[in-house]
């Protein structure tokens, strides 16, 4: 398959295309900036819908429109920019590749968001541990709320589109290899790592 990547460059999109490219699907990234590996990266700014429906359209004569999507691309934690700005840019974002995921036929569509939605930095303790998918939903700040619209829109355009197959993960804390020296220090002083019980996920 063709499989166009948003956030190609960040940490689960780099993983993602060197995957996808390995299992043989053709890959093209979608970010603002350039992919870390060989996978052609084309500039696309996600909270601006004319960008995105134009690069999933077929960016030249030689990529064609996409099978699938990953949609990896947003501000990935809480204090990058200011909590209007991703509560905006992230929710814009999610809205405008579902709408023209929906418009031009790319009907696989798998993307990530995060599972501070459940309750980080859990000054109020989860209901129960590990979480799964049937513990209520409790944001506890902006960014964590901004995963409440994006979930619901993800579930509305699959009931309107029933050709539309969506896999959402959310994703907690993710590690590359160049993070694990610091991990140690952290282990050795457990509540420093309480405010996402002691969770991560490897890139």
């Amino acid at each position: 398959m063709h499989v166009a990547v948003t956030g190609s460059s960040g940490k689960i999109g780099h993983s993602a295309v060197a995957a996808l490219a390995a299992a043989g699907h053709g890959v093209t990234g979608f970010d603002l900036r350039p992919s870390p590996n060989d996978a052609p990266t084309v500039p696309v700014d996600c909270t601006d819908r004319g960008q995105v429906m134009d690069a999933l359209t077929g960016t030249d004569p030689f990529r064609t429109r996409p099978d699938a999507l990953v949609h990896l691309a947003g501000i990935p934690a809480p204090g990058l920019a200011h909590d209007a700005v991703t509560f905006t840019a992230n929710t814009t974002a999610v809205y405008n590749v579902f709408t023209a995921c929906a418009r031009l036929g790319i009907n696989r569509i798998a993307w990530a968001f995060s599972e501070t939605i459940l309750g980080l930095p859990f000054t109020t303790p989860p209901d129960f541990l590990p979480p799964d998918e049937t513990h209520p939903d409790r944001p506890e700040w902006s960014y964590a709320l901004s995963e409440q619209p994006v979930e619901t829109m993800a579930d509305a355009f699959t009931r309107w589109n029933p050709g539309l197959a969506t896999t959402s993960l959310r994703f907690s804390n993710v590690l590359t290899g160049d993070d694990y020296p610091g991990i140690s220090p952290l282990q050795a002083a457990p509540a420093h790592r309480k405010a996402n019980a002691w969770a991560h996920v490897d890139a």
